[in-house]
């Protein structure tokens, strides 16, 4: 089973004061970005990667504690409001609880503009871009998102993603440009291979 992967994003967060009721507004999941280098490889989120997500048990907290509580799907505090070519879109009601009243003071004061989400991977592709050298993994299906989450630095901004799950990275590189080599460049769009069919083998 995939293990539980944590992503940032600078993120167009805000408050918003809906008469009486005050929530925070969000983009914690950016699709068709690709990010900066998660230790050894990049990664871009596929749109239809949603479809499959399981969101059921989610939480929104900050700095991914759950006893900094904002928000759970099941009650409905926390909302997926819209999904679109951009991303993920939520909103997490204010309440009245330090936490909640804390992280307003912070986000109308701009300390705190990043959001976060904790997930797991049903299928994903990697692919090799030979003219940035670079391994791009496509993340295809998720699984079950754990979290979405205002965060005051990013998990992983130019850092290692082996924390919390180890790839192999020596050998997918190897298996995807073993014998392609005289190809010429390999458009990652067009040639890839699922981490399963490489560790497998």
């Amino acid at each position: 089973m995939s293990k539980t992967q944590l992503r940032t994003y600078d993120a167009d967060f805000r408050m918003v004061q809906d008469g009486e009721k005050p929530y925070f507004e969000g983009t914690p999941i950016v699709f068709n970005t690709l990010s900066s280098d998660l230790g050894g490889f990049k990664e871009v989120i596929d749109r239809g990667a949603w479809d499959t997500a399981d969101t059921s048990e989610c939480f929104a907290v900050f700095n991914h504690k759950e006893e900094n509580l904002l928000g759970t799907a099941s009650a409905g505090t926390l909302r997926f409001v819209r999904i679109d070519d951009g991303g993920v879109h939520v909103e997490i009601d204010k309440s009245n609880t330090t936490i909640s009243r804390d992280c307003a003071e912070w986000v109308e004061r701009k300390e705190v503009n990043k959001m976060s989400f904790k997930f797991t991977i049903k299928e994903d592709d990697w692919a090799y871009d030979k003219d940035s050298d670079t391994l791009i993994r496509t993340v295809k299906q998720f699984g079950k998102i754990y979290d979405v989450s205002l965060v005051t630095r990013p998990a992983y901004k130019e850092a290692t993603v082996r924390s919390v799950e180890e790839f192999d990275l020596a050998e997918i590189r190897s298996k995807l440009t073993t014998d392609k080599e005289n190809q010429g460049n390999i458009d990652y769009y067009k040639y890839k291979l699922k981490l399963n069919e490489h560790l497998k083998k």
